[in-house]
């Protein structure tokens, strides 16, 4: 999942340029979710409606920075600094993480010039997580937090107009927790990189700009999912990771599902470069490898130098490597 703060919507996309706005883009389509907050919610729509206007067909700002993730017009509130409350509709999937308090009530959550969506049923697909309950304005009753998943192959995008992500306590940070389980839970499927046949050996040694992804390199925290079909009677059944460079990227396998760390049934957990999973015989069927890099990136963030970024900065461009499966 990927989170996008305020700011100035104008120039949020616009300063990613085509190619990031792309990026974001082919990242929902492949199974990303999207979480953004009032600046972030208009970059993921498709324009803005003027305020006040009530036709059919309303006037609009579409920025070209702005990404269509939820191809639908936002109103903006014109609120600023404001602290509105929020109701929670009885079938609000957000009810799953919390009751709020049992009252399906979130008190004041900031408002900053942030958007409303009074137009999110011209969407199909689109679910109204919170309304607001802000009767002195326009936006009173109007959806204040909605979400979009078209396919299960796609992420989920959750827009909202307000800034719970601010809170540090409260209802406000029960939301934000709620809003990020739900998009969390909203990614598409995992796909598998490739099918591996007996005695290949499958070089994972590109990087981003070689534009060739079913042989890149592996990012950190990444995993890459590979699957095989055993025979009957398979025996000396081996599978080989070596990994190129420097880094600890570990090796796990599954019968019948994807080989994360909590499904996998064998795994090399080590820092050698060589990691190898041998068995005499195991079940025919399908199996399914699970190659992931362990290496990450710290953020720090100090008063004298703010962010900085500390670890395995390598990691950033990917470890190369080779995975193999052979059997008699």
């Amino acid at each position: 999942m990927v989170y996008v703060n305020g700011g100035v919507s104008a120039t949020h996309g616009v300063s990613l340029m085509a190619q990031g706005r792309d990026h974001f883009c082919q990242f929902v389509n492949n199974g990303g979710s999207y979480l953004g907050s009032c600046a972030g919610a208009y970059v993921a729509s498709f324009g803005v409606i003027e305020a006040g206007i009530t036709t059919t067909n309303p006037p609009m700002m579409s920025y070209n920075g702005y990404m269509g993730l939820w191809p639908g017009l936002c109103d903006n509130t014109g609120l600023t600094d404001v602290f509105p409350d929020y109701t929670v509709p009885e079938d609000s999937p957000l009810l799953k993480y919390d009751n709020f308090g049992g009252d399906l009530r979130i008190d004041s959550i900031k408002q900053y010039n942030g958007p409303y969506f009074s137009r999110f049923d011209e969407v199909p697909g689109t679910e109204v997580l919170a309304r607001f309950d802000y009767p002195a304005y326009r936006c009173h009753t109007h959806p204040s937090i909605i979400s979009y998943k078209p396919s299960s192959w796609r992420g989920r995008v959750t827009i909202t107009g307000g800034h719970p992500e601010q809170a540090t306590e409260g209802e406000g940070l029960d939301l934000m927790i709620a809003l990020m389980k739900y998009s969390l839970d909203g990614m598409g499927p995992a796909k598998v990189k490739a099918v591996l046949r007996n005695g290949e050996i499958r070089q994972m040694t590109k990087s981003t700009s070689d534009n060739d992804p079913d042989h890149a390199k592996v990012g950190d925290k990444q995993c890459h999912n590979f699957v095989f079909g055993l025979p009957d009677g398979a025996k000396n059944i081996r599978i080989r990771l070596e990994v190129k460079e420097d880094f600890n990227v570990s090796l796990r396998l599954a019968k019948g599902t994807f080989a994360f760390k909590e499904d996998a049934q064998y795994s090399v957990e080590n820092g050698n470069l060589v990691k190898e999973l041998t068995f005499d015989t195991l079940e025919k069927g399908t199996w399914y490898i699970g190659v992931q890099c362990e290496d990450t990136v710290v953020n720090d963030i100090n008063s004298t130098y703010g962010l900085s970024y500390s670890g395995k900065l390598a990691a950033l461009n990917g470890a190369p490597y080779t995975i193999q499966v052979s059997w008699e």
